[in-house]
């Protein structure tokens, strides 16, 4: 068997009025079987907005070998009658996102960056927790300030991405998506993803070198425990 490089990603985000929860039980018994993993999902009243504006919705995480076997199964018939059966197929609600994910070897290239290369996650802390950062950035400099900061912090709390995606590679398998930012990171618990969005250091040094750089949303939800 071959071990792929890099993982793709297929990210569901449902804000419209279909039976989103119930589409997203469906899709999980269309994908036994196949070579796929649930990263988590969950509805509005678990998945947490973070920045300001973040629109609430039902999230769902996928991970696949490869890019095709996820757009194959989001394009088959099966899944369109998943769609149509639960009032998704129209909904201007439906976001599906195909996305790159990052090699399983790390970024040598760019070793600032937190990945499960060079991330030790502290053990027993599970169940994991995934952020989804959605964003356009307007002022480079401070946004290369920015991650200058919270990059150090991510991985001293067991934090890494696994996508990263500035400026393309995010392809849109239904929705309307505005951005230019898709990034996906992986926290140890709960409780490791608060205490960097509430600690000092990010609320009043790194946020103020964004504010005004750029717009984002940013989810968070429970996911996986291993």
């Amino acid at each position: 068997m071959t071990i792929p490089a890099a993982p793709s990603f297929l990210y569901l985000q449902l804000s419209g009025t279909g039976r989103n929860m119930r589409y997203l039980e469906d899709l999980e018994g269309l994908l036994a079987g196949r070579s796929c993993r649930l990263f988590g999902k969950g509805d509005r009243s678990t998945v947490e907005c973070l920045e300001p504006g973040t629109p609430p919705a039902e999230i769902a995480l996928f991970q696949f070998d490869d890019a095709g076997q996820a757009r194959e199964l989001w394009n088959s018939d099966a899944n369109q009658r998943l769609l149509d059966a639960n009032g998704l197929a129209d909904d201007p609600g439906t976001l599906a996102l195909l996305a790159p994910g990052l090699p399983y070897s790390g970024l040598p290239e760019a070793p600032e960056i937190p990945t499960i290369a060079s991330v030790e996650p502290p053990p027993g802390r599970g169940p994991r927790h995934y952020m989804i950062i959605q964003g356009t950035g307007t002022d480079q400099a401070r946004m290369d300030r920015y991650r200058d900061i919270i990059l150090p912090m991510m991985a001293a709390l067991g934090s890494y991405y696994v996508a990263f995606n500035i400026g393309g590679g995010t392809e849109i398998l239904a929705g309307s998506w505005p951005w230019e930012i898709f990034a996906v990171s992986r926290w140890p618990d709960h409780q490791a993803g608060h205490d960097f969005w509430d600690s000092d250091r990010y609320s009043n040094v790194a946020v103020p070198l964004r504010t005004g750089a750029g717009t984002f949303h940013v989810h968070f939800f429970k996911g996986d425990t291993d």
